[in-house]
């Protein structure tokens, strides 16, 4: 079933200068709000990070993006994928099972942003291999601040393997099957 699926990229649509597109770290959004979807960007934005967002709305539109063998080998890996808990199409937890059990994005950082405090859903974020849970604060000040936060230790602190390292294991796994 084909779903019309919005995409944006780069922060407000602006174009990145020649040194931020190599710098730029690659950031999915998968949230099904348009608003909230224009609050992560201005608050990224206000955080002053280097970075190519792309917004998905829909669970599928990330699986059809890293789905197609030749188009996922050539894309770069995300540095970081942030995930609404209340997903339209499919279940947030299913979709990142589907992540670490997808070769070329399995070891991405996925961040799930939840509404709910409920222990049953925080715990089954971590079942299905969310590397981080945080809440959605209702304020935008206050969302900004834990985006700005989550995206400091994901993008800045923690050092995840290199694309190039993780496309050669996936051309080797590849090519021996």
């Amino acid at each position: 079933m084909k779903h019309a699926t919005k995409k944006s990229s780069d922060i407000d649509n602006q174009a990145p200068t020649p040194a931020a597109t190599t710098l730029a770290k690659r950031v999915y959004l998968v949230e099904k709000n348009s608003d909230d979807i224009t609050l992560a960007r201005r608050a990224i934005l206000q955080a002053g990070y280097a970075v190519h967002l792309e917004a998905l709305q829909t669970a599928d539109a990330l699986i059809q993006e890293f789905s197609q063998p030749n188009q996922s080998l050539a894309q770069p890996v995300p540095d970081l994928i942030l995930i609404d808990t209340n997903l339209p199409d499919a279940s947030a937890y299913k979709l990142v099972h589907w992540i670490r059990s997808n070769t070329i994005i399995q070891h991405a950082p996925v961040v799930m942003i939840s509404n709910s405090d409920k222990q049953d859903d925080i715990f089954n974020s971590y079942k299905h291999g969310a590397s981080s849970v945080i809440q959605k604060p209702v304020a935008f000040t206050e969302y900004a601040h834990v985006l700005k936060d989550a995206c400091s230790y994901w993008l800045n602190i923690s050092v995840m393997p290199h694309n190039r390292h993780i496309k050669k294991a996936n051309k080797l796994l590849t090519s021996s099957q």
